[in-house]
């Protein structure tokens, strides 16, 4: 968020964090945009990548976001260009 204040939504800096935010959590676009509902944490334990963690980021830094105008367009627009995330299946011995 800090990268898109500074460099506005053209910022190559900002677009690679944004990427490496989207990598460590896939989630938090859409819970801020409001298009995927949040996911509150079972029993006080976040699963790391999960949306109940990005519905806590998005609870302690939603508000950042939501008061800076284009921010929130500007990082779903810029993940959505991202190819999707491989997942991994559980290994089998």
């Amino acid at each position: 968020l800090l990268a898109f204040r500074a460099g506005g939504e053209d910022d190559e800096r900002a677009a690679k964090l944004a990427e490496e935010a989207w990598a460590a959590n896939e989630h938090v676009p859409a819970i801020l945009a409001g298009t995927k509902p949040p996911v509150p944490s079972k029993e006080g334990y976040i699963t790391m990548g999960g949306p109940d963690e990005a519905t806590d980021y998005v609870t302690e830094c939603g508000p950042a976001w939501h008061n800076t105008p284009g921010a929130i367009a500007w990082l779903t627009k810029a993940v959505a260009i991202l190819p999707p995330k491989r997942r991994t299946r559980p290994a089998t011995h």
